[in-house]
């Protein structure tokens, strides 16, 4: 059985100006802003059910990171 659409920080797409903006991956779409203490609160419109909450949100949180702090 492969992984579900959302599991990995490749399956998402983030635009992005600044420190706020939007990802989107699978069936799942929401808006993220960077706290001034640099952590990542993403709001879902269309979100993980319960059990898929915590893989999809780590991939969702690394795909951000990814896309406003590069690695040279």
């Amino acid at each position: 059985m492969g992984m579900a659409k959302g599991h990995d920080a490749s399956d998402w797409m983030v635009l992005h100006t600044g420190d706020e903006g939007t990802i989107s991956g699978g069936a799942y779409r929401g808006r993220f802003k960077v706290r001034g203490t640099g952590v990542v609160q993403i709001i879902w419109k269309i979100g993980p059910e319960p059990r898929d909450a915590g893989p999809v949100e780590i991939a969702a949180q690394e795909a951000i990171e990814a896309a406003i702090r590069p690695r040279a």
